[in-house]
């Protein structure tokens, strides 16, 4: 126990050594960057489990590379050296129990042998250094910033599993939150960078805004806040295809209609930010982040027996057919109506979702302004086609037959059964499997569980015993 606490209070000291003086160095805006690492390391001392919000959160927006014009150790390296101090001085403080080694443990292992190997064999052992060795991508030092992150991850991978262990579900509350906060910060961003804020202020005309915000037929890209991306690059690219999941997986979850509509509104934004990013490889990841994701629905619906295998392969030939449509509408109309019809097919099945145990007239009034969106992103597609010429006429009736056609079959097939589980007499029971369980046994898990901020009452017609007139048990009465 004493050799953990040294451990972990040496840590603690390299890292706060590090990060202050990383801090007291930074050649813009040291005063913020070490007050905000200071707040994060105040916040981590009295919740260990703060960095899987903070960190995802900041990560996209938290870029002063364009201002310091550091790339090897930039702003954001410094905060995860206060975190890391932090989460040490609090097992020095109070010391956890020791973890077992896992399969994902190995899995890191190997991960992190792998960058190290393929850094040692490129290093450039006899190279000199000079002012300029830590300042250009094209530097022969360039693997140390690569491998940074799989390091940061090593050096994280004990709390992150600690955290998981114990409190697996307020840690996965903390990490997805973090991540939709990180995504809606992007998003903003991105609203700013198409100045839309500027019409919204400056010109103060709806319609100058709506035209900022729907002009689709720029050339100009966006870069997000990742100052990586003056010099081209994936890095807003890598974020969305790796963090768009996320997304769909809380709109997914079992949660209130607040969670899902702030799901929603982040899924939004994302998908705008992809929209107009004008990225084949990024339109193309999006697409492969939907089919995974309509698998994986398709897998666990079939696990829980809610759909044949007949069902199964009707979606695939439909997704198959539905691929060559996609393709259909590029040759015609090119990526941006290819891309509205994804976010139609994509819009619709979350409309079903979201609404499914709400007033009906909900779900339609947001169907339909999503699908009218759709079609003039769809038709302003058409209309400027560089691949071919297309009327007026053509435009507008593709337009809306293809998006109107696309949301209705959707919406229409996507299932919106909102109770598969049934309890009476103690038992409860899955409809669809007919699987059933006692209270006893799920009483443990049950108390792992965050209660609902909201619960759906039992109607009154279905009382069993309030308002009823039940035999005792103690009498013969």
């Amino acid at each position: 126990m004493v050799t953990k606490k040294i451990l972990h209070g040496g840590a603690t000291t390299v890292f706060l050594l590090a990060g202050g003086y990383l801090a007291w160095d930074f050649p813009y805006a040291r005063t913020v960057v070490f007050a905000l690492s200071l707040i994060c390391f105040l916040v981590l001392l009295r919740n260990d489990k703060a960095w899987l919000f903070f960190l995802p959160a900041l990560l996209p927006v938290y870029d002063l590379g364009l201002y310091s014009g550091r790339i090897f150790v930039t702003e954001f390296d410094i905060l995860v050296l206060f975190c890391l101090a932090a989460l040490h001085a609090r097992h020095m403080i109070r010391p956890a129990p020791s973890l077992t080694i896992g399969r994902e443990d190995v899995l890191a292992s190997v991960l992190m042998i792998s960058a190290l190997t393929s850094l040692l064999i490129y290093f450039p052992y006899g190279a000199g250094t000079d002012p300029n060795s830590f300042s250009s991508y094209k530097s022969p030092y360039n693997g140390l910033r690569v491998i940074k992150g799989v390091i940061w991850i090593w050096l994280f991978w004990p709390f992150l599993k600690r955290a998981y262990r114990h409190e697996p579900d307020k840690s996965h509350q903390y990490l997805i939150t973090g991540i939709l906060c990180g995504l809606v910060l992007m998003g903003i961003g991105v609203l700013w960078e198409r100045g839309v804020f500027h019409s919204l202020v400056q010109d103060r005309n709806i319609y100058t805004v709506l035209r900022t915000l729907l002009d689709f037929s720029g050339s100009y890209r966006i870069t997000g806040l990742f100052s990586s991306m003056h010099v081209g690059g994936t890095a807003l690219d890598g974020y969305l295809v790796m963090v768009i999941p996320f997304g769909f997986a809380a709109f997914f979850a079992h949660g209130t209609f607040r969670d899902r509509l702030f799901s929603l509104i982040c899924l939004s934004l994302g998908s705008y930010a992809i929209m107009v990013s004008f990225s084949r490889g990024l339109y193309m990841g999006f697409f492969v982040v939907l089919s995974v994701l309509a698998l994986s629905y398709l897998v666990l619906q079939h696990q829980a027996k809610t759909i044949s295998v007949r069902s199964m392969v009707l979606a695939a030939l439909g997704f198959v057919g539905g691929t060559l449509y996609m393709y259909g509408l590029f040759q015609y109309g090119g990526y941006q109506v290819m891309l509205a019809a994804i976010l139609t097919l994509a819009g619709a099945l979350l409309t079903a979702q979201l609404f499914k145990k709400h007033p009906q007239y909900l779900d339609m009034i947001l169907l339909v302004c999503g699908t009218l969106l759709m079609i003039y992103v769809s038709y302003d597609g058409f209309m400027e086609s560089r691949w071919s010429s297309n009327s007026r006429l053509f435009s507008l009736v593709t337009a809306v037959l293809s998006c109107s056609f696309l949301a209705l079959i959707t919406y229409g097939l996507t299932p919106r059964t909102a109770r598969r589980r049934t309890a009476a007499n103690s038992v409860i029971t899955h409809t669809p499997s007919g699987r059933t369980t006692t209270y006893g046994k799920v009483a443990g898990a049950a108390a792992r569980l965050v209660p609902p901020s909201e619960v759906t009452l039992k109607d009154p017609k279905d009382w069993s015993l309030i308002g009823k007139s039940v035999k005792r048990l103690d009498t013969t009465e």
